[in-house]
């Protein structure tokens, strides 16, 4: 039956699939490499608190490594993952991202009102040549967070990938903002051409509210 537009109850029944637009790969060093996914909830009106993933590389032999992850998403959200370090001794060619388990819910939660005012590429060169994102978030919202993740995708020509990482910020008080640095071994093999920094927080998770 038509529900007469997106509802709670219709969308748990029948939920569109999450959307993967792209994965992406680099090779960091010798038998190491980085991965990158760009994914959507396209639902209006349902989140998960639990959404289950693998990264898989591939060479044409078939399947050379892999890790499995898990997040969260909100309605309508578009999100990076990010996985760094993965081994192997075999040199893939293509990386997929694979959707494992997605359990849908309808908690009323709004996105959390963090914005990054700012993202700046430098290379530190006081210890070899390490390339560094600077970047301040802030907290908007009329309560603090108890831990924001921020995921960092650094993408070169042509959206290439060339880094990515994870940072945390702990006690991100209510109308305040801090500023971070996230820092690579080595420079980045070209100049970045776009810095995406993604602030998170599980509001599935009670604990994520900090108290006054």
């Amino acid at each position: 039956a038509d529900c007469g537009g997106p509802c709670d109850s219709c969308e748990l029944k029948n939920p569109q699939k999450i959307t993967v637009f792209w994965t992406k790969f680099i090779q960091t060093r010798e038998g190491n490499f980085d991965l990158a996914a760009y994914i959507q909830n396209p639902n209006e009106t349902i989140s998960s608190s639990n959404l289950k993933y693998e990264f898989i590389l591939f060479d044409d032999l078939g399947v050379v490594a892999y890790r499995a992850g898990r997040t969260f998403i909100y309605p309508r959200e578009r999100i990076h993952l990010v996985e760094a370090d993965i081994q192997t001794s075999r040199k893939p060619t293509h990386a997929e991202l694979k959707i494992t388990k997605v359990a849908w819910n309808s908690d009323k939660l709004g996105l959390p009102a963090l914005v990054v005012d700012e993202k700046n590429y430098k290379i530190l060169e006081q210890d070899g040549s390490q390339a560094a994102v600077e970047t301040t978030v802030s907290n908007r919202s009329s309560f603090g967070f108890r831990e924001v993740e921020l995921v960092f995708v650094v993408l070169g020509q042509y959206e290439n990938l060339l880094g990515v990482n994870r940072s945390l910020v702990e006690n991100l008080e209510s109308r305040t903002s801090r500023s971070l640095r996230s820092t690579w071994p080595e420079k980045f093999r070209e100049s970045p051409q776009k810095i995406i920094v993604e602030p998170r927080v599980n509001l599935f998770k009670t604990s994520a509210i900090l108290q006054p």
